[in-house]
């Protein structure tokens, strides 16, 4: 056998054992090493441990105690609000910055974050993909007015499942805020 045969006969044999029965490439890592982490059709990553929102979905502004949104400076009570029967929502007044906060569900994005990477990710703004409390999220939007205290950050909590925290009005380094505030909440959830 010629070494040349040899070289490919030997290449075909690790593609098909890198292959699972149907096909698929299957990862190896070798001993002390990490695999990348997975992500979905349009480059999410996935969701590794999901949290069950139950009540939460139906009650937003239950994801932050008056304690925390005391030490956020928002109102200690949040106001819900409905965008849509899918998107309910809870928003919080800062009194003294004279801005406002918003989170809520994104229920009618099937998809969850990769929803958001498919249709944000090529466009004009911003977009960046942030880990927040070992979750993944994007901070986005189409126009980018961080330097007048505006910001949106997407977070998804299972590969289906997202929400959004917002601010308008938000002083400097508004996406500062609104990470704290996502932080805040996905304990809450935690906690149940």
């Amino acid at each position: 056998m010629s070494r040349t045969l040899l070289a490919c006969v030997i290449a075909l044999a690790a593609l098909t054992s890198a292959c699972s029965e149907s096909g698929s490439p299957v990862p190896s890592t070798s001993p002390g090493t990490s695999a990348a982490p997975a992500t979905q059709k349009y480059g999410a990553p996935t969701v590794e441990k999901p949290i069950d929102a139950g009540s939460f979905l139906e009650d937003p502004c239950a994801v932050l105690t008056a304690q925390q949104a005391g030490e956020l400076g928002l109102d200690k009570e949040g106001t819900p609000r409905t965008v849509n029967s899918d998107n309910l929502y809870c928003g919080w007044k800062n009194r003294e910055e004279l801005s406002y906060f918003d989170f809520g569900w994104l229920n009618s994005n099937k998809g969850g974050l990769d929803d958001t990477y498919r249709v944000f990710q090529s466009g004009k703004g911003y977009f960046e993909p942030v880990e927040i409390d070992g979750y993944p999220g994007v901070f986005h939007f189409g126009t980018d007015n961080r330097d007048k205290g505006h910001c949106n950050l997407v977070v998804g909590i299972r590969d289906e499942l997202t929400f959004l925290v917002g601010v308008t009005g938000g002083g400097a380094k508004p996406c500062d805020k609104v990470r704290e505030l996502a932080d805040l909440a996905i304990t809450t959830m935690k906690e149940g």
